[in-house]
């Protein structure tokens, strides 16, 4: 998370705490900020080469929900994840990760969360095996590139021969509790979310190691009811 996005963010925190519908929510953030704060220096281990990937990704999904339609980033670093809607953010959740949060997914088994663009391909209620549930197109033909190249490398088990499958985003009961590999959100938060994501227009997902400091396509509600006051200032 950026300097000023986790300064929003705490600030969002604080104004949200006095909100009794949002108190739920406020606190499960705030721990995961709170634990997080060692995750956080991590990114720091990243090569800064990556930044351009990440940010075109964040960047797509902003894209996707200019388009009047819901998009969700998950931010593994600071182990949140946000709604977008019309461009502009809409809310934060704390999520729940692989066993392996640095890296991206190379191979099954391997515990950890994929990075990359995604797309919803099924939408599940609470009587499916994950409960309420998004299953994501895990893996893509670029997941699929990246596994071969890491089995000729040596760098997959010989027993493993495929890059692994059913990757979701479900209810999860315990945010401290790590997936095998899926993103897990409390049932309040997935309940929110299935009535505004689906297997259509608004199921674009992007996953990320973290936000790039550079990354200015995000926009704030905030920021467009100053940019209206000062176009009115100005007339």
């Amino acid at each position: 998370m950026n300097a000023y996005r986790h300064i929003a963010t705490m600030a969002l925190l604080a104004t949200l705490a006095s909100v009794p519908s949002f108190a739920g929510t406020t606190a499960r953030l705030e721990e995961v900020v709170a634990e997080n704060s060692m995750e956080v220096q991590a990114q720091r281990a990243i090569p800064k080469d990556e930044d351009k990937k990440l940010g075109d990704i964040v960047r797509a999904v902003v894209a996707r929900s200019k388009k009047g339609h819901y998009a969700f980033l998950v931010d593994k670093i600071n182990r949140t994840a946000s709604l977008y809607h019309d461009g502009t953010w809409v809310d934060d959740y704390a999520v729940a990760l692989g066993e392996n949060p640095i890296g991206d997914k190379v191979c099954r088994d391997d515990m950890r969360t994929p990075e990359g663009l995604y797309h919803i391909r099924a939408k599940k209620d609470g009587n499916s095996d994950f409960g309420y549930s998004f299953i994501l197109d895990y893996p893509t033909s670029e997941d699929r590139r990246e596994f071969r190249i890491a089995k000729m490398n040596h760098a997959v088990p010989d027993t493993i021969y495929d890059p692994g499958s059913s990757i979701a985003i479900h209810a999860w009961s315990n945010l401290h509790a790590t997936t095998n590999g899926c993103i897990g959100l409390v049932e309040e938060d997935m309940l929110e979310l299935m009535e505004v994501l689906d297997c259509q227009g608004n199921g674009t997902v992007g996953i990320v190691a973290y936000v790039p400091d550079d990354c200015t396509c995000i926009v704030y509600p905030w920021e467009c009811a100053d940019s209206t006051a000062q176009t009115k200032d100005t007339k």
